[in-house]
């Protein structure tokens, strides 16, 4: 069976532990990775974001958000947990949470896909910016997309966005009044083709536990 499954198998196993966690998880033969933060604001900060300047969101079927991502994917040289369109379309009937996909359009042009979730938390309403390209709020686009988001959900308590700590973005959200806060530690394991080397994980000499080399989405933290 061993043979069998030899390549076929997952390289690395991702841990998202709570940061108390972290420490017996990497006594036990796991590598630190990275930290992730999450940034969130509450609802009376979040009902300030009233002028989209020029931002539009449009809903958008999972089968055209898997085109771009696989689009995406094919042309990115960051490493990602690859998602199906089944995988995708499975992710978005969980009951729990309500998900939407949208085309995110500044000045009439189309500028990448974004995917957020609904859930209820201790009472809350969460709103979730769960995935979107690299890059894509940058460069002042989150302000808009914000205001769109809060004119297209209403009645939400909480708006979460996770980051990896120190990545240029944290800055733009404390700009916005987002809250950052420590939340997640990412460790790895060697499983099959990779290989466990002086902390880190190694494949072919690159290094796979360097998470500033990943594009991590909140939907794959579980």
């Amino acid at each position: 069976m061993a043979d069998e499954m030899r390549g076929l198998s997952p390289e690395i196993l991702i841990g998202f532990n709570l940061v108390e966690a972290a420490a017996a998880a990497q006594k036990a033969g796991s590598a630190f990775a990275h930290d992730i933060d999450r940034c969130f604001m509450g609802r009376e900060v979040f009902a300030g974001f009233r002028d989209s300047g020029g931002v539009a969101l449009e809903q958008m079927s999972v089968e055209a958000m898997s085109g771009l991502y696989e689009d995406w994917a094919a042309g990115s040289g960051l490493l990602h947990i690859h998602r199906t369109l089944p995988y995708i379309r499975w992710y978005n009937e969980n009951p729990l949470r309500r998900v939407q996909t949208y085309m995110v359009h500044r000045g009439g042009s189309p500028e990448g896909y974004l995917v957020v979730d609904e859930i209820t938390e201790g009472g809350e309403l969460e709103l979730t910016l769960e995935d979107y390209p690299p890059g894509l709020m940058d460069g002042g686009l989150l302000r808009g997309v914000l205001s769109c988001l809060h004119e297209a959900h209403p009645g939400v308590d909480v708006v979460n966005i996770y980051t990896l700590r120190g990545e240029p973005l944290e800055n733009d959200l404390a700009g916005l009044g987002f809250t950052v806060a420590p939340w997640f530690k990412v460790i790895m394991k060697a499983l099959n083709n990779a290989v466990q080397e002086r902390g880190s994980v190694m494949r072919n000499g690159e290094e796979l536990s360097d998470l500033k080399r990943w594009h991590i989405t909140a939907g794959d933290i579980y």
